[in-house]
């Protein structure tokens, strides 16, 4: 693995970085073919235009009528366009086989993603003329390329098109891809955006024989990069010597449990094993306030459930959860607010984007560790009762510490707050036991917290008074206008907890997390484990992508007058706004803004709306 050893080796390969070509993209050839597209002729182009069908006699053109010659806000041969109506329709080079690179520049767009092989290649260019280039393998004597949805419901066009030959072998350097979301994907300009994402930065931290394609997208999640068809050229083009780097689950709890996001991470995984390609999984960062909470947080974002795959399919896994926290902690509160945009307490700007990048490039390269034995000694006095003392739940053999108890039936929400994904507690699905009655008692055999999940339609109960409660709340998947607030209480070795419930409160979910302590050097037990397979059954890529690439928004809160819930009073803000009825102020025109493209619009009042439909 190539990676920098030092400090001293990486601040000279950064101070040289401007006098360098883009990473592992050979030094540009003599002759590049430059194709203007649009109604405009400028001297040294081609002029392509939309009514211009493929022709092999002049070796390039349009293979349908789904385009159109639209104007751009660029000069000479940006000036102009061409727009890209039907998502089928494609502008098609001859070119001899070989490995060639290619630049794209856009029209004016809001956000565009752009095809090239029948395959999604550059995802979610932003902003008039955003330029990226790639390079692309051509085996069959032509590129195909066309531009794509990056914004459902907007136009998306392409201004110029620079084709250049940087090798007859059409064979891809080796290559890091990237998985990731919004605080992973590129944003443009590319050398000059304010907000970043890591996966745009590596290139100042790894060897620049690397060639980096970071196939992230904002608002995107596990299933959805496979839906989309952004694994699709990784799969395809994957080989031995290049990296996977999976850094995504932001966005998952949105869409399924940790249960089907560990699926869809081994699904990945394995498929990516497959074509010989070495798989890194990554805990992703936290937010800004991490590193002022007590107790320190674990983790966020299904780190268990990334754990379990690393340990079934044998692949590395890099901490960035605790590496940024550890650094937040050493700079202090106001420095760490400098890594993050203005306002948001998710999103790294520049200097924070390079920051992740540096601190994941430290650990790139490092071997999986071996998979660490199941920790701590056997606590047989683990047991829940009801009011007539009758056992309610036996645990299989006991527990052991460094477990999280939950109950024995599946109790699933959106989303889990941060402490019930501690990792210095068991990482498992957020189960519990819906339970009413008279009371509940149990008794935990070594220090805990136990969490109470108590309805928010009801009047908390007189006993609840002994109970912190946090500020986070649940929402039952199976009944979405439920929603439980959480209430927390330490406890000691021993103690005994009644839970008072009766008919009048509803239903109450309690939560028991056993807290980790230092394993004894020789365990007292062995535990089961579970060989991984050496056959999985995968699928092959698919040529083409099933569906654009139109994403979701990467966090939703959409609660404009700041009352800590979202309801149909934010959707009438949005719309008194929207209807230059009333105005909204700068913060809350940033809450509304859903989509993150930066104007409170029509897209924006359609997710909220969406959001309270959940």
């Amino acid at each position: 693995m190539k990676f920098h050893q030092c400090k001293a080796i990486l601040a000279s390969l950064m101070m040289a970085a401007s006098l360098l070509p883009s990473a592992a993209i050979p030094a540009a050839a003599a002759d590049v073919r430059k194709f203007d597209l649009g109604a405009n002729a400028q001297g040294g182009w081609t002029k392509v235009s939309a009514g211009d069908g493929y022709n092999a006699g002049r070796g390039w053109g349009f293979s349908g009528s789904g385009v159109k010659n639209v104007g751009a806000s660029g000069r000479n041969e940006l000036s102009d366009a061409v727009q890209f109506t039907d998502g089928r329709t494609t502008l098609n080079i001859d070119l001899p086989m070989g490995l060639y690179r290619v630049k794209v520049t856009l029209g004016n767009t809001s956000r565009t993603s752009v095809y090239m092989e029948n395959m999604l290649q550059i995802v979610n260019m932003t902003g008039n003329n955003a330029v990226d280039e790639i390079l692309i393998p051509v085996t069959d004597g032509q590129l195909n390329l066309r531009a794509g949805a990056g914004k459902s419901g907007t136009a998306f066009s392409i201004s110029a098109v620079e084709v250049e030959k940087v090798s007859d072998d059409p064979t891809l350097p080796s290559t890091i891809w990237l998985c990731g979301d919004s605080t992973v994907c590129n944003y443009y300009p590319l050398n000059t955006s304010v907000q970043g994402g890591w996966g745009q930065m590596l290139g100042h931290y790894v060897d620049k024989s690397w060639n980096i394609r970071n196939m992230a997208a904002s608002g995107q999640y596990a299933k959805g990069f496979l839906d989309a068809g952004q694994f699709t050229p990784v799969e395809y083009y994957g080989k031995p010597g290049d990296v996977y780097i999976i850094s995504i689950g932001i966005n998952d709890s949105k869409y399924y449990n940790g249960e089907e996001y560990q699926k869809y991470i081994t699904d990945m995984t394995q498929r990516a094993k497959k074509k010989g390609m070495e798989v890194i999984l990554v805990k992703q960062q936290g937010r800004n306030g991490d590193a002022q909470r007590n107790p320190r947080l674990g983790g966020r974002w299904f780190g268990g459930e990334l754990e379990n795959v690393a340990k079934q399919e044998n692949v590395q896994i890099v901490d960035l959860f605790n590496l940024y926290l550890d650094y937040c902690i050493s700079i202090g509160a106001d420095k760490t607010n400098q890594l993050y945009m203005n306002g948001d307490t998710l999103h790294p700007n520049r200097a924070g984007a390079e920051k992740l990048a540096e601190l994941f490039s430290t650990q790139f390269g490092a071997k999986p560790e071996e998979p660490e034995p199941m920790h701590g000694e056997l606590i047989q006095d683990v047991h829940i009762l009801d009011a007539a003392n009758q056992n309610l739940w036996t645990i299989e053999n006991g527990i052991h510490t460094g477990d999280k108890v939950f109950g024995d039936r599946n109790f699933t929400f959106t989303s889990v707050p941060d402490y019930l994904q501690d990792a210095e507690m068991l990482r498992s699905a957020c189960d519990s036991k819906k339970f009413t009655g008279d009371q509940a008692t149990f008794t935990v055999g070594e220090d805990a917290t136990v969490y109470l999940g108590v309805d928010s339609r009801l009047n908390p109960p007189s006993w609840l008074g002994i109970w912190t409660k946090t500020t986070d709340t649940l929402i039952d998947d199976g009944n979405p206008v439920v929603t439980y607030e959480l209430y927390q209480r330490e406890v000691k070795a021993g103690e005994k907890v009644t839970i008072g419930v009766n008919g009048d409160y509803g239903t109450v979910n309690y939560f028991a997390a056993v807290k980790r302590y230092e394993a004894p050097t020789e365990p007292t037990t062995e535990e089961e484990t579970t060989e991984p397979t050496t056959e999985e059954e995968t699928t092959e890529p698919t040529t083409e992508p099933t569906t654009e690439v139109i994403i979701e928004p990467q966090t939703v809160t959409g609660d404009v007058d700041d009352d800590g819930k979202l309801d149909v009073a934010d959707l009438i803000l949005v719309q008194k706004y929207l209807l230059c009825i009333d105005g909204m102020t700068a913060e809350q025109q940033q809450t509304a803004d859903l989509d993150q493209d930066g104007t409170v619009d029509v897209f924006d009042l359609a997710l909220l709306k969406r959001e309270l439909l959940k």
